[in-house]
């Protein structure tokens, strides 16, 4: 009947909304499509194209839209592009760290650039056929260098290695939280004279590992930092006795470290205690 009526009229063309059974697909349905989108949405960003396979096998859903088969894995990857969506890396938000506050830029501007620009004359420079050659501290020079060292400190957590997932077309980059899950904290010192602070020979290291978390090994603390920061002069002072060194944190909690005994206002009453007029005042020595 359908081949006699396309002979007549080329244009009618069989066609169903409700069914994927060879006659048009799901995804002309709109209602379909917005209770699959629905759907897709409740699952969250780590969304799959499985989500969809199982999600057109529901008995309400083969009910509602007259499903005579299920879809397979590779119908399922279709639809998600057919969707909006891309398997990709999600796009990534921009962190505000205060960089632009005004005291940020006073210190920088005043403090932070006419110091290194002191060093500058000392400082070792490559060109671009130089760039990977490291120095040999062992290697005679006519003046002292300064090396400038970085303390680079990354948190690895237990969720960070999923990078690729279904991404809609409209969405947009947010922060991302840095990860979910045990974390593991590494710091470290690199320059761009000595790549990462080792002895020579690699036995020793100013790396440190380091499990935060309140059931594990606590918080990172200046204390931590003077402790690392005393095993890294050892090594240089031992092995690279002939540069000058400086370290460079960045490292608000650092920054803000008071002298121990220090008054501080953070702990400080916001009112004056009244008088109890019931105990007499206590003579002063």
């Amino acid at each position: 009947m359908w081949g006699k009526i396309f002979i007549r009229d080329r244009s009618a063309l069989p066609y169903h909304n409700h069914t994927n059974s060879g006659c048009g697909s799901l995804l002309d349905n709109v209602d379909f499509v917005e209770e699959l989108l629905a759907h897709i949405t409740d699952i969250g960003v780590h969304v799959s194209a499985q989500v969809i396979v199982e999600f057109v096998k529901k008995p309400e859903v083969v009910e509602q839209y007259h499903i005579l088969k299920p879809i397979t894995l590779d119908t399922a990857c279709e639809w998600m592009s057919k969707l909006n969506f891309k398997w990709r890396k999600p796009p990534k938000g921009t962190y505000l760290d205060g960089h632009k506050r005004r005291d940020v830029v006073d210190y920088r501007q005043n403090i932070y650039l006419p110091a290194l620009a002191q060093c500058e004359p000392t400082i070792r420079t490559w060109d671009k056929d130089d760039l990977a050659c490291l120095v040999d501290p062992s290697s005679p020079s006519p003046i002292r260098h300064t090396v400038l060292w970085f303390n680079d400190q990354c948190i690895f957590y237990q969720n960070d290695r999923r990078k690729f997932r279904w991404v809609h077309v409209n969405e947009k980059p947010v922060p991302l939280p840095k990860g979910g899950g045990i974390s593991l904290m590494v710091s470290d010192f690199i320059s761009a004279d000595y790549s990462w602070l080792r002895s020579p020979d690699g036995e020793e290291s100013a790396r440190v590992l380091f499990r935060p978390g309140a059931n594990r090994e606590g918080y990172f603390t200046n204390e931590d930092v003077l402790c690392q920061v005393d095993t890294t002069m050892d090594i240089l002072q031992k092995h690279y006795p002939n540069d000058d060194h400086i370290f460079i944190f960045d490292n608000a909690t650092i920054h803000t470290k008071r002298p121990p005994g220090s008054l501080s206002a953070r702990r400080m009453p916001k009112k004056t205690p009244k008088s109890d007029p019931k105990k007499p005042e206590k003579e002063a020595n």
